[in-house]
Formats: C-alpha cells, structure tokens, sequence
C-alpha cells in the first residue's frame, strides 16, 4: 500500500502542478479534488501527503500569485526560483530538528549496505569510511536536491503552461538572471573553499554546496532556454532539443556545460533580441 501511495505521489507532482494552475485560473473544481486526494493521503501516510503539499500545491499557487502581475509571461526568474522554497526550508527543518535520528538511521544502513556488500564481492564496494562520508554528503546537500528536482518540475509547468502557442514567440522566452545571482553564485564557491582556510567545517562547505547547485540550476534553466531560442532561430529540428535533454539525463558534464552557457549569456550578447530586465 505504501509502496502505491508513493508512487502516486511521484505522479502526482509531475502532473498537479499544471493542473493547478489552470483550475486556479479557470475556477474548476479540480483544485479540490486534488485538495481532497491529498488529505485522504494524509491519513494513511502524511509525511507523503506533506511532501505532495509542499513540492506541489504551495508552489503552484505561489507560481500562480507572482503570475497575476503578468499574465501570460513566462521570462521572469521569480516563480522559478521562488516555488521550490517551501520544500527546501522543510527540508532544512527536519535536518535541524532531527540531525541526531537521521545520523543514526543512516549509519545503521551503512552497516546493512555494507554487511551485504561484503558477501557479495562483485559489487566493489568503496572503504567503509568513504561510504559513509557518501552517504552523509548526500544528506548534507539533500535541501539543493530537493530544490532543484521541484524547480525542474515548475520550469516545464510554467513553459508549458504561460509560454505562448507560436513556437517562434516561445522561443523567445529567455529567463533573465539577477544580479543577485552572482552574488550568490560568488559567496557559494568563498564557502567552499573557506574550510581550506579555516580548517575543515562541515557546516559552511554544506551551505557553500547547497547554493551552488541552487545558482548552477538556475542558470542552467537560463542555458535551456539559450539553445532551445537558437534551436527554433536556425529552424533545425525540434527533435534536436529533446536530444540535449536526453544527454543532460544521461552525461552530467553536459549539463555542467549547459550552465556555463546560460551564465556567459548574461555579459556576452549570444542572443538577438532585446530581453526584459528582471
């Protein structure tokens, strides 16, 4: 039962998020049918029906609000960056309110994980020590994790959703990038590279990480955006974006380099039409 729930929830966040946004802005009852499931799943199993609530639903109404001052315009960084919040400083809490249960059950995995792996030698597995310095960076950074899978969602939705029918006016859409971002792009990398300074800690390489994937996948949004407008400039096959997708999916450095693209786009002019500040 579990296991479905779960796996609804997966769908669910893929799909609610469109859905929402157009009963709010059509008056449909769909909202309150979603409303309603989410309960009914919170009866059964309500950190799952908290996670749907705050990757889903609050997002797309805070997507749907911040869109009222514009309708009809997908080119602004705010909804993007701002929807993935409320799963994110949850995230930040449960770290903060249960560090000591978390420490606990994932060393008791490592001892599981590793216990197996050791009777089964095919699997190769790393030292001890190492695994478990894995397993904690990936807790450390799981609030970035978080983030970034809702701003994945909430780029398509709002694309799909706000961006014009034209294909050549969607093209257009670019998402401009604060100044801000530099800032934060710039005192992410200080972070890291204090601990070599200072001396190791833990707590400031965690939140140097998790902002640099924050501003990386902000940019990289920008960078989609970049090659999708000269994709439909060129007028080249719509098929060659979903094959960028398909390589970012499945070989990270391009999507390292996707990035690199959206942030040099900020101060070298690779586009040709005039963009609105944000």
């Amino acid at each position: 039962m579990l296991n479905m729930i779960g796996m609804a929830v997966s769908v669910g966040v893929l799909i609610a998020p469109y859905a929402l946004l157009h009963s709010l802005d059509t008056h449909s009852r769909t909202k309150f049918i979603i409303l309603a499931l989410t309960l009914a799943c919170a009866v059964l199993f309500w950190p799952l029906a908290l996670y749907f609530l705050l990757a889903a639903i609050v997002p797309a109404f805070i997507m749907w609000r911040l869109h009222q001052n514009k309708p009809a315009d997908a080119t602004h960084w705010l909804p993007i960056a701002i929807a993935p919040l409320p799963a994110f400083a949850a995230i930040l809490v449960l770290l903060a309110l249960f560090a000591n249960e978390l420490s606990t059950l994932s060393s008791e995995a490592l001892d599981e994980l590793y216990a197996y792996g050791t009777n089964v030698p095919s699997m190769g597995l790393p030292t001890r020590d190492k695994l478990g310095e894995a397993i904690a960076s990936t807790i450390r950074i799981s609030p970035a994790l978080v983030y970034v899978s809702v701003a994945l969602v909430f780029y398509f939705t709002e694309r799909a959703y706000y961006a014009p029918q034209d294909r050549e006016a969607r093209s257009r859409i670019i998402m401009p990038m604060s100044d801000l971002f530099i800032g934060l792009l710039l005192a992410s990398v200080l972070l890291l590279a204090l601990p070599y300074v200072i001396g190791d800690n833990t707590l400031v390489s965690a939140i140097g990480m998790n902002g640099l994937i924050i501003v990386v996948t902000l940019y990289f949004f920008r960078g989609l955006d970049i090659i999708r407008f000269h994709i439909a400039r060129l007028r080249l096959s719509p098929f060659l974006m979903a094959a960028v997708y398909l390589l970012v999916l499945i070989y990270w450095p391009m999507l390292i380099a996707v990035a690199v693209v959206g942030f040099a786009s900020v101060y070298v002019n690779i586009i040709r039409h005039e963009e609105t500040k944000s």
